[in-house]
């Protein structure tokens, strides 16, 4: 009986490990094994505190805790619900939901830093460019993902998800609708009582 060779890629693998090799836009060529909730909890801790702790480096010298700014948090929440009930409802199979979100997490880290480290050093110039080759890799990533997930190329998909992440970033710049949990000093000293 001849039997097909497997290859360490070929084989599924669980979450987190699928999840490091869609970052590194390596192919996905299974969907993942195991829980995808375990994984979604791991990568909402470490974003929460990754927003934490870039928010409070922001706020020096000397941040003060402005819990006012942790309701504001909601929004991003309900975002990644929505690009993920969006990516599920245009991929075709259509994937559980779970396997979706979990994928919708992790493209969060990217922009994330993007928007809340990177953007703030460059010029106009470099902003765009910098937009552009963030965006090009969380379509990349989005596609791979979603590929992964149903076995078909869903690039429209991918391409509508990218569109909404973009809309929501430009709609929370406009509306300054940023969760921050930190403030310098003196901006709590200026307000109001």
């Amino acid at each position: 009986m001849n039997e097909i060779p497997t290859y360490a890629e070929d084989r599924p693998q669980a979450w987190l490990a699928a999840l490091a090799r869609l970052w590194l836009l390596r192919p996905v060529r299974s969907a993942p094994s195991g829980d995808p909730l375990h994984a979604t909890l791991i990568m909402g801790a470490v974003w929460l505190s990754a927003w934490v702790a870039i928010d409070r480096w922001q706020s020096q010298p000397d941040p003060q805790f402005f819990a006012g700014g942790i309701p504001l948090l909601a929004w991003y929440v309900l975002a990644i619900l929505g690009v993920a009930a969006l990516l599920r409802s245009g991929a075709r199979p259509a994937p559980a939901f779970g396997p979706v979100l979990t994928l919708t997490m992790g493209a969060v880290p990217v922009p994330l830093l993007f928007a809340s480290v990177v953007a703030t050093y460059l010029d106009p110039v470099w902003f765009l460019r910098a937009a552009i080759i963030v965006g090009v890799y969380t379509l990349l990533y989005l596609a791979r993902g979603l590929h992964a997930l149903t076995g078909e190329t869903q690039r429209a998909t991918a391409c509508a998800g990218l569109v909404v992440i973009v809309g929501f970033s430009w709609l929370a710049d406009t509306l300054d609708v940023i969760p921050d949990v930190w403030i310098p000093l003196e901006i709590q000293a200026a307000e109001p009582g």
